[in-house]
């Protein structure tokens, strides 16, 4: 919750958040620490700054629905991703 309230958006930004830190959550748990879900969100922010560069505006408190559902979709196929990779490779037992 804490990673939640320290982003001043909209109820759309809200939970947009709330999804990447259950996301991030999630992985850390599974992964057994901190850097995939590091990595996880770099790549995000990443994301979104390319969204930006191709004229998708999503800085400020009034994020859209638009930038909430490609958010989504790119932080569920990374979730994922990441953890295949941690399944097939064993991260967690290193």
């Amino acid at each position: 919750m804490l990673f939640v309230v320290i982003h001043p958006y909209n109820l759309i930004g809200m939970v947009d958040i709330l999804f990447y830190a259950l996301f991030y959550g999630i992985v850390s748990w599974k992964t057994k620490g901190l850097e995939a879900s590091m990595a996880m969100h770099t790549a995000n922010n990443t994301f979104l700054f390319i969204l930006l560069g191709v004229g998708l505006n999503f800085f400020g408190k009034d994020t859209s629905m638009e930038i909430f559902l490609l958010n989504a979709i790119f932080t569920g196929i990374i979730t994922v991703i990441v953890l295949f990779l941690n399944k097939k490779y064993n991260w967690s037992e290193n």
